[in-house]
């Protein structure tokens, strides 16, 4: 049999990143890095974290949820709420994966047959002119930063090598 140390589950999409894996590997208790199994699943869902994001006060873009089943009643409510241009995207898939903009009726049209494609709902979010910052949040036990005026950090992240015995590397 095949012994694992520790599972660096670096996978996008599907299968990969929203908890199906981190599910298989707390069941054959093999430790891993990242998120675990509720955290994956919900990130990957985009209208329950938006909704989780939004009842913790966080501020969020405008949205609504569109679903196959009352495709039309939804986009007319939607419209009724947000503006052009909107980010169509399937309501849980990857960060890319079947996402369009759309400026006018024409492009709504073609974005939700794309999003819908991998989901039966598609997220619409108002487009905002913004600049986005990503940030990876990793456990560390030392850690040295230096910034510039571009926002960017350079880190330097010492991994323990018995993350196997350590619970907390795997995904709390």
């Amino acid at each position: 049999m095949l012994s694992i140390d520790c599972v660096f589950p670096v996978l996008h999409g599907n299968f990969g990143e929203d908890g199906v894996v981190q599910g298989l590997l707390e069941t054959a208790g093999v430790p891993y890095v990242g998120a675990g199994v509720l955290g994956s699943a919900v990130s990957m869902d985009k209208e329950t974290a938006k909704r989780l994001w939004r009842d913790a006060g966080l501020p969020i873009v405008d949205f609504a949820v569109v679903r196959r089943e009352k495709l039309e009643q939804d986009v007319a409510e939607a419209m009724e709420r947000l503006n052009w241009p909107l980010f169509v995207k399937p309501g849980a898939s990857g960060s890319s994966l079947g996402a369009s903009r759309a400026t006018n009726l024409a492009d709504l049209n073609a974005a939700l047959s794309e999003a819908l494609r991998y989901d039966n709902r598609a997220l619409l979010e108002r487009y905002i002119d913004a600049r986005e910052i990503e940030c990876a949040v990793l456990e560390f036990l030392s850690l040295e930063k230096s910034s510039s005026k571009h926002a960017q950090t350079t880190q330097q992240v010492e991994f323990r090598r018995d993350c196997s015995q350590d619970a907390s590397f795997a995904g709390a």
